[in-house]
């Protein structure tokens, strides 16, 4: 029989960000855990953000408040060792919240530690404009790699030529580096990634549990022809 493997999973977690991004993936990804499934495969996860406040997402006081569990500077002090590097969409890159600031605004620690755990770690891992965030750290350079559709354009515009965008995908695997579409790619992207170091019937039991209907290829992305990007 094989040796158990756990994987830690940092969940990165700042102001502004899209709490579907990684509320139902990660339920996904966690019921690995579930005694039933019978899984060799265990997960860790943990929610990482700049400090312990608890941290609201795009919707402001109609989002829930997540609760971190450590942050992003006491897990580098630890040298905390992550196998998984979860990025959901953080500030809009589109300016609509602040039309006058069209800068990047993910936070410093953010960056600072993507940078620092992304050599280590054996999956990076993002969520519609998280491919924003992961670009901004210098991740994504010489990848190919998707995002939110409906902001793909912007997205383009304010990252750097080295990386190939692809336009039509559900999610895209480069190496350790997967990126989904929008929001809801992210579970159809969790569901591959658990096929992926585990098997299909795992992915399919999950998905049965959760009542999920999965998208098992990841060029059946309908959303690119929406946004005319097709």
């Amino acid at each position: 029989m094989a040796a158990q493997e756990t994987f830690t999973i940092a969940v990165c977690l700042c102001k502004g960000g899209t709490w579907s991004d990684f509320v139902q993936p990660i339920e996904i990804i966690g019921n690995l855990n579930y005694p039933i499934l019978g899984s060799r495969t265990q997960v860790k996860i943990e929610y990482l953000a700049p400090s312990m406040e608890p941290v609201v997402g795009m919707l402001r006081e109609n989002s829930p408040a997540i609760m971190p569990t450590t942050t992003y500077a006491a897990a580098m002090e630890a040298g905390t060792h992550y196998h998984v590097l979860w990025v959901p969409a953080g500030p809009n890159p589109q300016g609509v919240d602040e039309p006058e600031n069209d800068i990047f605004c993910a936070p410093p620690a953010l960056l600072e530690f993507l940078k620092a755990s992304a050599p280590r770690a054996r999956y990076i891992m993002s969520v519609c404009a998280g491919s924003y965030i992961l670009a901004h750290a210098g991740l994504l350079n010489g990848k190919q790699a998707t995002t939110n559709k409906f902001m793909f354009k912007d997205v383009v515009a304010k990252t750097p030529n080295t990386i190939t965008w692809v336009k039509k995908a559900r999610w895209v695997v480069d190496g350790k580096t997967w990126t989904s579409s929008g929001v809801a790619a992210g579970s159809d992207m969790a569901l591959a990634w658990v096929a992926h170091i585990t098997d299909d019937r795992t992915a399919d039991f999950i998905c049965g549990l959760m009542e999920i209907d999965r998208v098992k290829l990841p060029t059946d992305d309908p959303f690119a022809k929406v946004h005319g990007l097709v």
